[in-house]
């Protein structure tokens, strides 16, 4: 089960990254999303 949640966060991050997915929204007491700030 580990194995299948960390492929399905990578291809998503991938997405996000090749612009295929938009970037999830920030929270209300965050000025950017934790996708922004991981270096991929």
């Amino acid at each position: 089960m580990d194995y299948y949640v960390h492929e399905v966060v990578t291809l998503g991050m991938l997405e996000i990254q090749r612009g295929q997915r938009s970037e999830p929204n920030p929270p209300r007491n965050s000025s950017q999303s934790a996708f922004s700030r991981f270096q991929v």
